[in-house]
């Protein structure tokens, strides 16, 4: 990475970084913070920020009361104890739409697969104004950007896993072609930033070792090149992730 192109991220990510130092130790279990974004993405003329909110899952009850929703939520997420009548709480029936989605890396962040969801009969006659709702990880929530981006909806992410939680702010929407045996990476690259992203940390209790190794590796890279704060942070005796006695 060019040396000017470096310390400009540094620059501009030193504000965030502030912002998330003056948070309280006792209120990172509830807290909302804004981001800004980038006048240069397409969304800007009509979303100049969006909060990141850290709180329980049935918060999303109180947004997007008008219009239409679809609801896009990773199917594993089912056998998790307060998950599902939070969650249910939160629909409006007839106007929410639930779709239950496996995550995988060939499927359902394959092209194909993603341009088929957005031609879904439930999907393609959601009423104006439209929501799209992804509750999952990473693959989930940029499944639900594709769909979002495809019917410019509103979008909102419920995080579920440290690799989401890392990664969704900045809106980057991610397509892989599979064809005759075949893969091109991220054939298709766009931008577009969620209206809201809510974070439950109850999903963290206890989360599965090798996926939170891997959220912890993308911490680690942002720390690198965003946040000399954060990498501190996670190099310090402070953060031990596999320490159940541990905050």
């Amino acid at each position: 990475m060019p040396p000017l192109l470096y310390k400009k991220i540094l620059d501009a990510s030193a504000e965030v970084d502030e912002r998330h130092q003056k948070l309280a130790k006792d209120s990172y279990d509830h807290f909302s913070l804004e981001y800004f974004v980038p006048h240069w993405h397409a969304r800007f003329s009509k979303l100049q920020k969006y909060p990141l909110l850290v709180a329980p899952l049935g918060n999303l009850k109180e947004i997007s009361q008008t219009g239409s929703r679809a609801w896009l939520i990773d199917n594993g997420l089912k056998d998790i104890s307060f998950f599902k009548g939070e969650l249910s709480s939160c629909f409006r029936s007839p106007a929410d739409t639930v779709l239950w989605l496996t995550p995988k890396e060939s499927e359902t962040k394959e092209y194909l697969f993603l341009s088929n969801l957005v031609g879904n009969n439930k999907l393609a006659a959601l009423s104006e104004p439209r929501t799209v709702i992804g509750v999952g990880g990473g693959i989930i929530c940029n499944a639900a950007s594709f769909v979002a981006e495809s019917l410019r909806a509103d979008l909102i992410f419920a995080t579920t896993t440290v690799m989401s939680m890392a990664d969704v702010c900045g809106g980057k929407v991610r397509a892989n072609l599979i064809s005759q045996g075949s893969e091109v990476k991220h054939y298709y690259k766009s931008f577009y930033e969620p209206n809201m992203i809510l974070a439950d940390p109850r999903f963290l209790k206890p989360a599965p070792t090798i996926p939170t190794r891997s959220g912890i590796a993308e911490l680690v890279k942002q720390g690198i090149f965003q946040s000399p704060a954060l990498l501190e942070f996670l190099m310090s005796d402070e953060f031990r992730p596999f320490d159940l006695s541990s905050d």
